[in-house]
């Protein structure tokens, strides 16, 4: 559960159809959208939360195993954030974050596979985009990224150039 108040909340399973008290988490800014993925490559759950309003950042919180996760770690990203991805975008094995601001670049973070990830790579996006999503368009195995911007009425197609 992402929150306004610089948290996000976790609320695990009970196995009884219902769910225990919520275990809140600091991001140290207003959350605008969460993903989740193991980019410590040891088979828990990791959590990457985009930051939305003063905050030029995402916060990423390595789980512990049990249900727990660790202190938010920030990486940079760009302000106003509306939309993060967890893939695999190079193909090296180790997962990514593709982040759309909607007043400026979109944002990738490369997994490094030990929970931390390389400095962001900025992709010009025209005004900004407020929607992204990854697909390999054009067949050559590569993702490839689209993105929209509400306020250039613009759909626009990144191709991959194969290059990690």
């Amino acid at each position: 559960y992402v929150s306004n108040d610089n948290n996000v909340t976790v609320f695990l399973a009970n196995g009884s159809g219902g769910y225990g008290a919520g275990q809140h988490y600091d991001t140290s800014g207003v959350a605008s959208d969460v993903g989740l993925g193991d980019f410590d490559e040891d088979g828990d759950l990791d959590i990457v939360v985009s930051k939305f309003l003063v905050s030029e950042s995402c916060s990423v919180l390595l789980g512990n195993g049990n249900g727990t996760f660790g202190a938010a770690v920030d990486y940079p990203a760009r302000r106003l954030v509306e939309q993060l991805i967890v893939e695999d975008i190079d193909a090296d094995g180790h997962l990514d974050v593709l982040m759309a601001s909607n007043i400026s670049d979109v944002v990738l973070l490369r997994g490094v596979g030990d929970g931390t990830f390389s400095p962001r790579e900025c992709f010009a996006s025209g005004r900004g985009a407020d929607w992204i999503d990854v697909v390999d368009f054009n067949g050559d195995g590569w993702l490839d990224f689209v993105g929209t911007s509400q306020s250039s009425l613009e759909v626009r197609v990144s191709l991959s150039l194969g290059v990690p």
